[in-house]
Parts: C-alpha cells; sequence; structure tokens
C-alpha cells in the first residue's frame, strides 16, 4: 500500500500530446497519479453529473495495479463510480465508453519501454482528450486550494467499484461492424493459416481464448509483455517471421502494448509498407460506401495519395500526427477511414483505433482470394520507396536545437519547407519529414523518394542535415 498525499507540485512534463507518460516512480510518481485522479474525479463531478461514472482498463504492467488503487481512492472523493474492466486493451476501453456511455481511463504507456506507464483519457462515445485538454484539467484542479487537504480515510468509504467483463461485447460489436457472424467468418476464414504476435500484451491471452478451436490459427507464445511492445521494432517481428514461414500461413499480424496499432506481414515474412496497408484497406470499403473520404497524416506517400485520388477517386484530408487529433479531424471531413504511418487505422463504423479490427476485417475480406497470395496482392500497388519512421532518441532541448539547424541549412540551400506538424523538405527527387515526438524524447524522420534511383540519394540528405 503506497502512503498518498497531495503534492503542491506536479510533474507536468508527463503529460504528452496525446496522454500521460512517464517512467512509473520517477517522472510518473504515484503522488502524480493520485493528483491526475482526483482531477479527473473533480471534472467529471462538475461536467458530467449525475452521470458521474468511469470506466478503468488496464493493461499488463507491472504498475499498472497500483495506478488503477490510486486513482480509484482519488476517484471516491467525488463519488464517481469506477467500472472495472480489467486487463484489456485499448479499443476495448474504447468501446466501453460507447456502451456504458461514461468518460474513460486506460492504463497504459502503449509502445513505450515496460518501466514507464501511464493513462489515455477519454469523454464519452471514446472522444480522445488531448494533452493540451488534460494539461487544462489539471491545471484548473491545481488552482484550487480546496482540494489540497484530501482525506483518504473518509475518500476509501466513498468508492464505487463495479467489475465488468466487456470482451464478449466488444466481440459481438466487432462482427456486427464486419457484417458477418462468428460461425460463418471461421468457416469463412479455414483455409487461411493466420499467425499471430501480441508481444505479451493483455490481448494475447483473450484472443487465444477467442480463436480456441481454430487449428488454422496460430499465436507466438509470449510469457509476459515485451520490454518494448513496439511492431515497428525489427526485432518484435522476429518470432513472427518464423512462426509464419513453419506453418506456411498466409499472413501474421503483430500489435504494440495496448493493441490499438498494427504491423502485417505477408506469407514471406515481409512487411507491408502503411501505404500499401492503406490501400487494401481503402478498396475493402469502396463497396460500403458511394462517396469516401479518406484522411491520412502528414508523412504518408505521395503516391499514396495519387492512388486514392486517381485510382479510387477518393477524397483526401491531411491531419496532423495523434490518434486524438485525428479522430477530430475524421469528425470535421467526415471521413471513413483515417491512416497513421504508425500503424493506426480508424473505421468511422467503430469510432477508435483498434488494430485487432483491423486484422478481422483484413482477414474477413481476403479469405475468398484463397489463390492469391498477400505479395501478388500488394506487388499490384504502385511501388513506394519510404523509408521507415526513424526515431533518434535524444533531450527535447536537442531536437528543437536540431530542427533549427535544419531550417537553416534547407533555406541556405534554397529548398522548398513546408511547416505543418513538423518540417517537411521538398524538391523533384522526393521530401524528408523532421519531427519532434510528442510521446517520447526523440527526433522523428520519414523520407521518400519519388523513384527509386533517388532513395540513396535522399538517405545522404538525411545525414547531412543531422550533421
Amino acid at each position: 500500500m503506497y502512503e498518498y498525499k497531495i503534492l503542491k507540485k506536479f510533474n507536468h512534463s508527463v503529460i504528452k500530446g496525446y496522454d500521460i507518460r512517464g517512467t512509473f516512480g520517477k517522472e510518473l510518481t504515484i503522488e502524480d497519479v493520485f493528483i491526475i485522479g482526483l482531477a479527473f474525479g473533480s471534472w467529471i463531478d462538475s461536467n458530467f453529473s449525475p452521470n458521474k461514472k468511469i470506466a478503468i482498463g488496464l493493461d499488463n504492467r507491472p504498475s499498472s495495479e497500483a495506478i488503477f488503487e490510486a486513482l480509484s481512492l482519488a476517484l471516491g472523493q467525488f463519488d464517481v463510480e469506477i467500472y472495472h474492466i480489467g486487463l484489456v486493451s485499448s479499443p476495448i476501453l474504447s468501446f466501453a465508453t460507447q456502451k456504458l456511455n461514461c468518460c474513460g481511463m486506460m492504463i497504459t504507456a502503449s509502445h513505450n519501454n515496460i518501466q514507464f506507464n501511464g493513462m489515455k483519457i477519454s469523454k464519452p462515445n471514446s472522444e480522445s482528450l488531448s494533452g493540451d485538454e488534460i494539461e487544462k484539467i489539471i491545471q484548473t484542479f491545481l488552482m484550487n486550494e480546496k482540494y489540497l487537504d484530501y482525506n483518504i480515510e473518509s475518500s476509501a468509504k466513498n468508492i464505487k467499484i463495479n467489475q465488468c467483463d466487456i470482451f464478449d461485447d466488444y466481440i459481438d460489436f466487432l462482427f456486427l461492424n464486419l457484417d458477418i457472424r462468428k460461425e460463418s467468418f471461421f468457416q469463412k476464414i479455414r483455409h487461411k493459416k493466420i499467425a499471430f504476435d501480441f508481444l505479451g500484451s493483455s490481448m494475447e491471452r483473450l484472443t487465444q481464448n477467442f480463436f480456441n478451436n481454430q487449428e488454422n490459427c496460430f499465436f507466438v507464445q509470449n510469457q509476459k509483455l515485451m520490454n518494448n511492445p513496439d511492431p515497428t521494432l525489427p526485432e518484435n517481428l522476429l518470432n513472427l517471421r518464423n512462426l509464419i514461414k513453419e506453418n506456411e500461413c498466409y499472413c501474421g499480424f503483430a500489435f504494440d502494448g495496448d493493441c490499438d496499432r498494427i504491423v502485417v506481414l505477408d506469407e514471406n515474412g515481409d512487411e507491408i509498407k502503411v501505404e500499401h496497408l492503406g490501400m487494401i484497406l481503402s478498396i475493402a470499403i469502396k463497396d460500403k460506401k458511394q462517396e469516401i473520404r479518406i484522411v491520412h497524416d502528414s508523412r504518408f506517400s505521395s503516391k499514396f495519395k495519387e492512388f486514392l485520388k486517381e485510382k479510387l477517386h477518393y477524397q483526401t484530408h491531411q491531419s496532423k500526427i495523434g490518434h486524438s487529433v485525428i479522430k477530430k479531424a475524421m469528425k470535421e471531413f467526415d471521413a471513413n477511414l483515417s491512416c497513421e504511418t504508425s500503424g493506426h487505422f480508424i473505421f468511422d463504423d467503430i469510432g477508435f483505433d483498434d488494430g485487432f479490427y483491423v486484422a478481422l476485417f483484413l482477414i474477413n475480406n481476403l479469405a475468398s482470394s484463397i489463390d492469391l497470395k498477400l505479395s501478388a496482392i500488394v506487388s499490384s500497388f504502385p511501388e513506394i520507396y519510404c523509408s521507415e519512421n526513424i526515431k533518434i532518441y535524444m533531450k527535447n532541448q536537442k531536437v528543437i536545437s536540431h530542427l533549427e539547424n535544419i531550417i537553416k541549412k534547407a533555406e541556405k540551400q534554397g529548398k522548398q519547407i513546408e511547416y505543418f506538424d513538423g518540417i517537411k523538405i521538398l524538391d523533384e527527387n522526393g521530401w524528408i519529414f523532421f519531427r519532434q515526438s510528442k510521446t517520447e524524447e526523440c527526433l522523428t524522420i520519414k523520407f521518400e523518394a519519388y523513384e527509386k534511383e533517388n532513395f540513396h540519394k535522399k538517405e545522404l540528405e538525411v545525414r547531412d542535415f543531422l550533421n
């Protein structure tokens, strides 16, 4: 049991662009969590009475239970009723806010190192709060000295916790949107061998139970959450790649620590570029909608946008990066699908980013292509010469210094510069995108060459800008 107390100095650095994250016990202390719980208890009390409810889900990090306890004791001060939905994914928490019509907190640090933890926070109907909105709520609370004398003993008496197993309802919701019964789905995919790697997250156990009797489904067996549950790291795809090859699978899916991101491998174990994955998803929704609008972030290949506009005759809209930001852009643009290069995809049918739903959607739509390999489908698309999302870890102040120097060099070279959620430097051969991460202390980079022969040249340009 931790000793809880109010500290007048809250560590605001844990508030990131889209959520709260930090090294637990150092950057994000249990006292910080306590203040966060009080601040959001006060916010719910002021804005949602008498419907003072919140759903809380946990990922399986070692610190998640301690964070849940601190949040529960703090929320009890304001008589907030808690629906404890257990060890789940962020998408399941989003679904819970829709079904229960309440606010939500997902205790997770997503793909970050296991020593990190934090919270993703949403309003009813899975509307995510941005970092700026979270900061405002906490600042408002800290300005009120009344709550600095919080009595933990009186709070413990007010805690209302309902245990809520929502997984079966979540699965029913997904299949309702797929427009197919579960039994028919399993019958449809019986000829496709599918591999999964949840990198040890809570969804591994839940989905293994779901696919329990399906001999065509294979799972990487992880004993616990991986130290860095990020599917975009090449080393984290080795086990999945081996599983695909050993069992001659049609494809494989890897997910991050809270299962809202996805990476897809073909039958050879080769990673499908996110732009090609976006093309597959975009084509699949064509039959369902008459007029299609797609939102994408600023790092997508120009060929992706050309394909949507010229081949599919879709409307496209560029958004800033981040799930809370892109959700708002979807609503503003009335979009059917959003695509992020980090592996987040949102269908308007469900309203939140869900890696597992993307996997089910792809399996369902590709199941009839018995003789057509996934690599063959991808080879029919335009070739894309984009780098992966590159991360260079450094302190934020150093990132800012690098960005300032990059701008000076680009201006000196007479390059075209676009300032939209970062710095994009363009010329006749392609572009380079530099950005300060909103979730980690690092500089993120992505570049594209319009032709294959210029790819290495772009690599050298990136190095030149960084020197």
